[in-house]
């Protein structure tokens, strides 16, 4: 065991995440999006409306066009007979202008003929013989009526850079005429896999060899949380083959790898980062995933995740997804928390803060961690418990805050 190397100083997890907002930089690359594919990004420009919405005076029923004077007393037992002149779809011009008397059948979103002020819903009517249709009941001018740039003004700025384009905003873009807006481009995130011992799923295991998680479950990971993802292929576990790997993604925003951050003579991800730029932590007080590791290299942040699959994953949602979202620009999420009852004694890291995955139970949050190794501790987990390194120790029933996935 004479090449162990243990961890230095452990940071907090605080004190990493404090780092971690410190170097991830917001991008600055942008891109042309289609409004097919916006929902979801973040604009990197102001958005103005070039034309008034609506750009015609429409109904907002469907009914008749009428003219307030013509209408003002009208009862159920004392209609107002009106003579209808034509008929107004949604998307034809209106031909014809109002006379006293006079009105229009009229679809919802169809434009106001000239001379009418109103619309009665055709609820509101009653179809008379030879074109004719009584109007039972008043309505007060202008109701039932959009009126141009009612909905957005010309000139008006619809959506702002930096908001996250919701299918609302999205909607309010493509309803002024625009086909593609600016972006700011998703962070380009690196998976690279280490370790002889890893083989891809759909090759045959050797003796001693295990099929590939991590890079699946941290491809899935950083794609949810906003990121445009690549894979490579598995990096040899040698310092020459991962410098030579971190010097090839110049471009990239991290660089995950996954596996050879911990404390093992062939864990050389922090000798390769030191030479070719700063490691910025080496191990995190946190229970799965102590080894946790976090360089800069150029433009890069490189992210040592841990090889065990629970930690690995684990250390996605506590530190990937704050960097992705502040690297993208995304707002800050506001995670769904539970107020529960522990099902049974929990075991906790002295020292550490522990990471405690959990199924929900009615108002019971029960733990399923078996063993960092064990992929299916997260399967079944629902969310996590995280619990300080001043707390000793758990009992059954006791009040936990359940963060949600």
């Amino acid at each position: 065991m004479s090449g162990m190397r243990p961890l230095g100083n452990l940071v907090s997890l605080e004190e990493a995440l404090r780092i971690i907002d410190r170097t991830s930089r917001p991008v600055q690359r942008t891109e042309k999006v289609p409004m097919w594919s916006a929902s979801g990004r973040v604009l990197a420009e102001n958005v103005k409306a070039g034309v008034d919405v609506p750009s015609f005076t429409r109904s907002a029923m469907d009914g008749f066009a009428v003219r307030f004077a013509d209408v003002r007393s009208a009862r159920a037992n004392s209609p107002a007979v009106l003579k209808i002149i034509e008929k107004i779809f949604a998307g034809r011009i209106a031909k014809k202008e109002l006379g006293p008397g006079q009105c229009a059948e009229i679809a919802t979103g169809g434009m106001l003929p000239k001379g009418a002020d109103a619309v009665v819903m055709v609820e509101k009517t009653s179809k008379r013989a030879k074109g004719r249709v009584a109007v039972l009941s008043s309505v007060a001018e202008g109701q039932n009526v959009i009126e141009i740039g009612e909905d957005i003004r010309r000139g008006a700025v619809v959506a702002r850079r930096g908001e996250l384009l919701s299918p609302a905003k999205v909607g309010s873009i493509a309803a002024v005429g625009i086909e593609s807006v600016a972006c700011y481009c998703r962070p380009y995130v690196v998976v690279m896999p280490t370790g002889d011992e890893i083989v891809r799923p759909g090759e045959k295991l050797k003796p001693g060899q295990v099929y590939d998680v991590n890079t699946f479950t941290l491809k899935s990971a950083a794609q949810s949380f906003g990121a445009e993802v690549d894979v490579r292929k598995i990096v040899d576990d040698s310092k020459k083959s991962l410098m030579e790997a971190i010097c090839s993604e110049e471009s990239a925003d991290v660089i995950i790898f996954s596996g050879g951050s911990s404390v093992g003579e062939k864990d050389l991800i922090v000798d390769a980062v030191s030479e070719l730029g700063t490691v910025l932590f080496h191990g995190v007080a946190v229970r799965p995933g102590k080894p946790t590791l976090l360089g800069k290299v150029g433009r890069s942040l490189v992210l040592g995740m841990p090889g065990h699959p629970t930690s690995c994953l684990s250390n996605s949602y506590i530190f990937l997804e704050p960097m992705v979202a502040k690297i993208a620009r995304l707002p800050e999420k506001e995670k769904v928390r539970l107020k529960l009852r522990l099902s049974t004694n929990a075991r906790l890291a002295a020292g550490r803060t522990t990471v405690i995955p959990v199924r929900l139970d009615g108002a019971k949050a029960v733990p399923v961690f078996r063993e960092s190794s064990a992929i299916t501790s997260m399967t079944n987990a629902d969310g996590y418990v995280l619990v300080g390194p001043e707390v000793k120790t758990l009992r059954k029933g006791a009040p936990v805050e359940v963060v949600l996935f």
